[in-house]
């Protein structure tokens, strides 16, 4: 079961997040530290790297 997380009226799973931030290319497929992260660090993260967190 894929773990999900809820923002913004916006339904996201984990595997989705490490997609887009890896499309940004500012993460390798290999880097472990990537994989590591929650659903909710990960989508912390991508809001980051977005500037709409």
């Amino acid at each position: 079961m894929a773990v999900e997380y809820y923002s913004r009226n916006q339904h996201y799973s984990k595997e989705f997040l490490v997609q887009k931030l890896l499309s940004l290319d500012i993460y390798k497929v290999g880097d472990k530290q990537l994989y590591e992260l929650t659903a909710r660090e990960l989508n912390d993260e991508f809001s980051r790297q977005m500037n709409i967190g």
